[in-house]
């Protein structure tokens, strides 16, 4: 029985060793510099109300009302977009197969020059699209014009079928396909400027580090109350601290899902996508 307790122990060991390796990219991405100095000014406060004698027993109502709510909110609010911008990304790409299928497939031979500059203009646009989602804000306006010049150019390329024997219905509906990809674009780039309430952010910011200062004297107080070990009590500070910080780092990648930072932001992927052009 004793062997068995042991081979038990270990499994779990491993299993938890094997755990933390599979998270530690995730954690990483979550847990930053801010993190650390939180959870530093947390342990300092603590150890200074002790030092004072400085100790209360505060409720933590306030930490729900002022942070976790308004976090909650904001992640939610952050992640809706994330999904919003997902779903236009996929009605992009879906149109722009229709508008490349339905050229190639309902012209005749003459037109493969045509379905060639298609082909050509839609893997420009992708590019293009992928470097303005990725650029910095305040640099992002310079790479508008090119894709609205490529929109263009594929429209002025609509025109071109006619002379290959598509029919005016047929024409009318590639250019659907071409107005539906720019109200994409435009969707996906109305996210991209906007963003979940500024205010709100500041405000349970400004609470995330003002709690591990203000909250010092009921962390100070629980060596009597909890009944806890001296080295024991800078854990809890350093844990809330920790929590706060992570949950409002989540909250961030999800706010910019294009800018490639984080494990949950969207890749536009267009080399996958000129593959499908054949």
């Amino acid at each position: 029985m004793l062997i068995f307790k042991k081979i038990r122990i270990f499994a779990v060991i491993i299993f938890l060793f094997m755990t933390l390796i599979y998270s530690f990219q995730t954690l990483r991405s979550i847990v930053n510099y801010k993190t650390f100095l939180i959870m530093g000014l947390a342990c300092v406060s603590t150890w200074f109300c002790k030092y004072m004698a400085w100790e209360a027993d505060f409720t933590m109502t306030l930490v729900s009302v002022a942070i976790i709510f308004p976090v909650v909110f904001s992640i939610s609010s952050a992640y809706q977009r994330r999904e919003s911008a997902l779903k236009e990304l996929a009605v992009l790409r879906s149109n722009a197969l229709s508008f490349y299928y339905s050229s190639r497939d309902w012209s005749n031979d003459s037109g493969e020059a045509c379905i060639t500059e298609i082909k050509q203009l839609q893997t420009a646009l992708f590019e293009q699209i992928r470097t303005f989602l990725t650029s910095p804000e305040n640099k992002a306006h310079a790479f508008e014009k090119p894709i609205f010049n490529t929109f263009s150019d594929l429209s002025k390329v609509v025109g071109k079928l006619r002379q290959h024997g598509l029919t005016p219905s047929e024409i009318t509906r590639i250019g659907q396909y071409h107005n539906n990809m720019m109200i994409a674009f435009n969707v996906m780039k109305t996210i991209f400027y906007y963003r979940t309430p500024i205010a709100l952010r500041t405000y349970y910011r400004f609470f995330i580090y003002v709690f591990s200062v203000l909250y010092a004297p009921y962390f100070a107080q629980m060596k009597h109350s909890a009944n806890l070990p001296d080295y024991l009590i800078y854990t809890m500070p350093m844990m809330y601290s920790a929590i706060l910080v992570s949950l409002d780092n989540i909250q961030q990648h999800l706010e910019k899902p294009f800018d490639g930072v984080g494990e949950d932001d969207i890749q536009i992927n267009v080399e996958e996508y000129t593959q499908l052009l054949t």
